[in-house]
């Protein structure tokens, strides 16, 4: 593999890079690619999945990513059958699933564990006493909410679950060492502190057995102050990872990278990977607290001959959170909610309000893709414990109220009865089977329920 990069000023290999990695592979070291914006990371990494490839085409190789977006679009650049992409909550799911009297004892611990000062533990406020007696009968299950009475633990609690099974049980890490000789993970500044010590220290314990960690990412691009693991510095400095800078700059302009490389402090200084223009930068201040930035942008005679519409031309950086939340109006979604102060002042709260939105964004995706298998499965609350007529009620209001529903979406559906059965291969309740019949539409009805 060659490539070549010319800069303003001379040439430099983008090879090198490469073949750095290709060495640490070669060597089974665990190995991290630090860039910033624009430096083509994700490229990368696909170049990284070729050379293992081609080092050993039977190697396991689990690719952990943030999002189902980008698992589904590394999946589609990658053609390895051998290959696992998931999110990390699915991976260490898939990992322990297995384990059930193992999980049942992390979970109960966990909720021992947890108090008001000390939160390592798990929440719970129920009545009951949920120790392992009280799990012995039930299966823990991983659903998108929680209900640990029933056994269904949800995000957050699978990363405890997690670090305290490979912190508990050795043989774990061994068993997924062996399963997965390359392990590689994406945007890993974002990555729970939690991972990042099961790989980087639990998975040490055991020097017989070793497998190639690889992370991607940028610690200056860090959504979380305080959950994401940030940066990986300290086992960089123990020999624990090899960092392998990767300086290349493709998307932004010269005047950009030159600003950008005044504000990094982590020792990357990017150079233009390719004739970048020169680009202009322009800085407005305001001493007023409430600024209006699309007035700004229409008054000021500064951006007269910018075409903000043009989004491959004019390119806008929002530096806070604030500044973004209110140009794309994210700070109405609050007041749709009566306890929004209530829901803010909590990090718990906080996290599944966040996850929430994440949830709601997944669906969008799903139904935007047709892919409405997933969709149904993502959003599989139970109701068996609901009666027939109570279902077909809430079937029949459903298709009912159709276009205020449609109004409250933010794309347009096709909300009619023959349209929402359509590929769906899971069962129906009975009481929504029995809506659909009278509607002249037959559909599978699910056990238990005939």
């Amino acid at each position: 593999m060659e490539y070549t990069t010319i800069y303003k000023g001379g040439i430099r290999m983008a090879s090198v890079v490469i073949d750095d990695i290709k060495k640490h592979i070669d060597n089974g070291n665990n190995f991290l690619l630090s860039g910033g914006a624009g430096s083509g990371k994700t490229y990368t990494l696909m170049q990284v999945l070729d050379l293992i490839h081609e080092k050993n085409p039977v190697a396991n190789i689990a690719c952990i990513t943030y999002t189902n977006v980008a698992v589904d679009e590394i999946k589609s650049r990658s053609p390895y059958e051998n290959l696992r992409v998931s999110t990390i909550h699915d991976f260490l799911w898939d990992v322990i699933k297995s384990y059930q009297p193992n999980i049942k004892k992390s979970l109960a611990y966990l909720i021992t564990l947890y108090s008001t000062d000390n939160k390592a533990g798990i929440k719970y406020d129920g009545e009951q006493t949920l120790d392992i007696a009280y799990f012995s009968d039930k299966t823990i299950e991983y659903r998108d909410y929680r209900k640990l009475e029933e056994g269904i633990v949800w995000h957050d609690d699978i990363l405890k679950i997690a670090h305290h099974m490979f912190d508990t049980y050795p043989l774990l890490c061994n068993i997924i060492k062996d399963k997965f000789q390359y392990i590689l993970v994406d945007e890993y500044q974002d990555t729970d502190k939690q991972v990042i010590e099961i790989f980087l220290d639990f998975f040490q314990r055991n020097k017989e057995r070793q497998n190639v960690l690889a992370f991607f990412g940028d610690s200056m691009q860090s959504i979380y102050d305080t959950k994401g693991v940030g940066n990986i510095t300290h086992y960089v400095t123990a020999d624990i990872v090899k960092e392998v800078k990767k300086e290349d700059n493709y998307r932004c302009s010269e005047k950009v990278i030159e600003l950008i490389n005044k504000v990094r402090n982590d020792g990357i200084v990017q150079k233009a990977a390719k004739d970048n223009k020169i680009g202009n930068i322009t800085f407005l201040y305001s001493n007023r607290d409430n600024v209006n930035i699309k007035n700004i942008k229409q008054e000021n005679t500064i951006f007269k001959d910018w075409d903000f519409s043009n989004t491959e031309e004019t390119k806008e950086l929002y530096l806070t959170h604030r500044l973004i939340a209110k140009e794309f109006e994210f700070e109405e979604i609050l007041s749709k909610y009566p306890y929004a102060d209530d829901l803010l002042g909590d990090e718990t709260r906080r996290n599944r309000f966040s996850n929430h939105l994440f949830k709601i964004q997944e669906i969008i995706y799903l139904y935007d893709n047709k892919r409405y298998n997933e969709l149904i499965n993502k959003t599989n609350f139970k109701i068996r414990k609901l009666s027939d007529k109570t279902v077909k009620d809430i079937t029949k209001i459903l298709f009912d109220k159709k276009e205020e529903i449609q109004l409250a979406l933010p794309v347009d559906i096709s909300l009619d009865e023959k349209t929402a059965v359509e590929g769906i291969s899971i069962p129906f309740h009975k009481g929504a089977a029995e809506y659909y019949k009278e509607c002249g539409i037959d559909v599978k009805i699910e056990k238990g329920n005939n």
